[in-house]
């Protein structure tokens, strides 16, 4: 149990720290790093909303709109990106 809280605690800071640098790259619009950071995010936090949301409009960002809709999927809480994604397509 005790080791369980404490792997629990470093991904807990771990976690922080990933939004926080993932925070930076978003200001600077280095959008391959935001990428690269939500996927470090996504490991550690599997189904993340936030991370999934700034993934997609990464992507959208660099003109990869069907990698957008990929991370997308059916994930209810991404509907309005899933639905822009394929207005982008031309899908709509």
């Amino acid at each position: 149990y005790q080791s369980r809280v404490s792997e629990m605690a470093q991904d807990e800071g771990k976690s922080k720290e990933l939004f926080l640098s993932l925070r930076a790259h978003m200001k600077k619009e280095q959008f391959p790093k935001c990428i690269e950071v939500c996927d470090q995010i996504l490991t550690l936090l599997p189904g993340d909303v936030d991370a999934l949301k700034v993934k997609v409009s990464s992507f959208v960002a660099l003109d990869k709109i069907e990698k957008a809709l990929c991370v997308c999927g059916n994930t209810k809480e991404l509907s309005f990106e899933k639905a822009y994604c394929l207005y982008r397509l031309n899908k709509v």
